[in-house]
C-alpha cells in the first residue's frame, strides 16, 4: 500500500466516524461510544506491515520530541527484531485482534463490513464489538483484553496453529501490572503476540505524563508502540460524556 492509497484508506475510516460521531448526536446509539481521531495513517502502516521509512527503532526514539514522533507517523520498535517478524508482514487474515473499547478503525481494517460495525454501535457494542469471523475480541475493561489476548497466545503456541495475536492498548493501560505480566510471559515463552501501545497521552481526562511523569521507557521485542493525538473527548463527540 503506497501513501496514495493510505491517505484514501484515511479518509475513509475519518468519514466513517464522522458518520457514526452524529447518529450519537441525534441519540440513536443506545450505549457508550469511544471514537477514534488522529491515528489512522499509523494504524494503516501496521495492518499493511511496516517498511524502513514507518518506524525507528526505540533507542533512537530518545533523540525525537514527541511531536516529531507524531508528525513523522513513525511507530517505535525494538532492535532485536528479525527481518521475518510479523510487524514487517502486517496483520494477516488468520490473526487475531484483541482491541479495547476504542476499536472502531481496527475493527474496518480487519475487515468487517461498515454496515455490520455501524449496527454494533447502534445496539450500544460499540466499546465490545465481537466477531469470530474476522477473529475480532474487544473489552470494555482495561485492560481486560490482554489476559484473554496471551491465552489464545499460548494456545496457538501449544496447537502449533498458524496465525499471530495482536493486542491492542492505550498507554496508560501498559502501565497496568496485568500489561507487564501479559507482556513478560508472552516474551519469555516466546507466544505468538505483539503488544501495540497507543499512545494519546491521556487517560480518560487525565494526563499520563501527570501520573508516571517518564513511562513506557523500555519494549521488548514483542511491543510496539506509536504516539498520536486524539482530537475527540474519551467518550462522546464535542464534550465528554458520562455513563
Amino acid at each position: 500500500m503506497d501513501l496514495k492509497n493510505i491517505y484514501a484508506t484515511s479518509r475513509k475510516l475519518k468519514l466513517f466516524e464522522k458518520k457514526t460521531a452524529e447518529l450519537f448526536e441525534q441519540d440513536k446509539i443506545k450505549g457508550a461510544s469511544h471514537f477514534s481521531n488522529g491515528n489512522e495513517e499509523q494504524l494503516i502502516k501496521i495492518f499493511r506491515g511496516l517498511r524502513k521509512e514507518d518506524f525507528v527503532y526505540h533507542d533512537e526514539a530518545r533523540d525525537y520530541s514527541r511531536d516529531e514522533l507524531i508528525n513523522k507517523k513513525l511507530i517505535e520498535i525494538s532492535h532485536n527484531l528479525s527481518e521475518n517478524h510479523p510487524i514487517f508482514k502486517g496483520i494477516q487474515k488468520n490473526d487475531w485482534l484483541f482491541l479495547s473499547y476504542r476499536n472502531h478503525y481496527h475493527s474496518l481494517l480487519k475487515g468487517v463490513s461498515e454496515e455490520w460495525l455501524q449496527n454494533k454501535i447502534v445496539e450500544g457494542w460499540s466499546m465490545t464489538p465481537l466477531n469470530l469471523e474476522k477473529k475480532i475480541i474487544s473489552s470494555g475493561i482495561v485492560p481486560g483484553q490482554l489476559p484473554i489476548a496471551l491465552g489464545m497466545a499460548k494456545a496457538l503456541f501449544l496447537k502449533k496453529a498458524s496465525g499471530h495475536v495482536w493486542a491492542f492498548c492505550g498507554e496508560m493501560a501498559a502501565e497496568t501490572g496485568v500489561f507487564h505480566e501479559c507482556s513478560k510471559y508472552a516474551y519469555n515463552h516466546k507466544l505468538p503476540i505483539t503488544f501495540v501501545i497507543e499512545d494519546n497521552e491521556w487517560s480518560v481526562g487525565t494526563p499520563t505524563e501527570k501520573v508516571w511523569k517518564s513511562y513506557n521507557d523500555a519494549l521488548l521485542n514483542n511491543t510496539i508502540r506509536y504516539r498520536y493525538k486524539i482530537g475527540v473527548p474519551h467518550q462522546g463527540v464535542r464534550k465528554e460524556v458520562g455513563f
